[in-house]
């Protein structure tokens, strides 16, 4: 009966460990994106860990109508930023190439969303935490 009890303990615990570290391994973020003709979105991906991961980051991209319409996947190595520039990724673009972008990291990332024409940037946003603890990644 104790040994049942020492499994059932120990099952539990292993549980709560993994449902307490799943928030810090997995982040997700949303922005607006606009890739209309003579508009520019650039996501800037930022690894703020010293962690390398080949499928780091993944972006998708909704239109209008909440329709996925594309899937791009980025490995981050440790500190490394990139710029991911939407409208190269579509095929093909029009007014209504504009939507939600998800931007759905697996380390502690730092995102910035460009949008811009090609005379100034229109729009700037970042998004990201501060790391207190990095061992929990």
């Amino acid at each position: 009966m104790n040994r049942d009890r020492t499994w059932i303990a120990i099952l539990i615990f292993a549980a709560l460990a993994t449902a307490l570290a799943w928030p810090a391994a997995a982040r997700t973020y949303w922005a607006y994106y606009d890739c209309t003709p003579g508009v520019s979105t650039v996501v800037v991906l930022t690894n703020a860990s010293e962690f390398t991961l080949e499928d780091a980051v993944t972006v998708r991209l909704y239109d209008t109508s909440g329709s996925l319409i594309l899937e791009s996947v980025h490995g981050l190595t440790a500190y490394e930023s990139t710029a991911v520039f939407l409208n190269g990724l579509l095929d093909g673009t029009d007014e209504t190439s504009w939507g939600l972008a998800e931007i759905d990291g697996r380390l502690l990332l730092q995102v910035g969303v460009w949008i811009g024409t090609e005379n100034d940037w229109l729009f700037v946003e970042n998004y990201g935490e501060l790391a207190t603890d990095l061992s929990e990644l």
